[in-house]
């Protein structure tokens, strides 16, 4: 009743699994050549360097959806500069952690997850491909300003703009914008 979980960063943990937690740990296993993801929380070791080393007791355990946005921002954590053939910028970790807070504090979980992926120049693209809608965000975490391209694909009808991701507002007009999208409504 003991399992192996392995982290973002490739180093793998001990846990102990409770007949509660079995299924999903059991799914979480079979779908691991094919990228499932499990979030387990409850009560762990740590070694002297603040690190993860052992689970004592699984309190939760639940299947991460395939693009689940803070899951991903945690493997993009783990670049390293010129991780694009020998070129490519790495966000500061406070720009991960903002666009962390986004996800969370802003963002509706209701919503459809974008794929996020990282740009050479440091920042991050965000996109979404809903119904008869490609959405793309590219954002500058260093400036936190985003440029928005909208286009339907059965209409051909574009839209382009420029967002201050630290205006509330402008945030909200994205959100907004995902919303409709999602919704067929524009």
């Amino acid at each position: 009743m003991s399992f192996e979980l392995q982290l973002p960063g490739g180093r793998k943990i001990a846990a102990k699994v409770d007949a509660i937690h079995l299924d999903t740990i059991l799914e979480a296993m079979s779908g691991y050549r094919t990228g499932l993801k499990v979030s387990v929380s409850g009560v762990g070791r740590f070694d002297r360097y603040e690190r993860l080393h052992s689970f004592d007791v699984i309190e939760d355990a639940a299947i991460i959806d395939t693009n689940d946005p803070l899951a991903r921002i945690d493997e993009l954590r783990l670049l390293k500069v010129g991780w694009l053939d020998g070129r490519g910028l790495v966000p500061a970790s406070s720009d991960f952690d903002w666009l962390e807070s986004f996800f969370v504090d802003t963002y509706p979980p209701t919503l459809p997850s974008p794929y996020i992926y990282p740009t050479e120049e440091g920042g991050v693209q965000l996109e979404w491909r809903t119904g008869n809608q490609d959405v793309s965000l590219e954002i500058d975490l260093a400036s936190l300003s985003g440029d928005l391209h909208c286009l339907n694909t059965e209409t051909m009808q574009e839209i382009s703009k420029v967002l201050s991701l630290d205006d509330p507002t402008h945030k909200q007009a994205l959100v907004d914008l995902i919303s409709k999208a999602a919704k067929g409504e524009i």
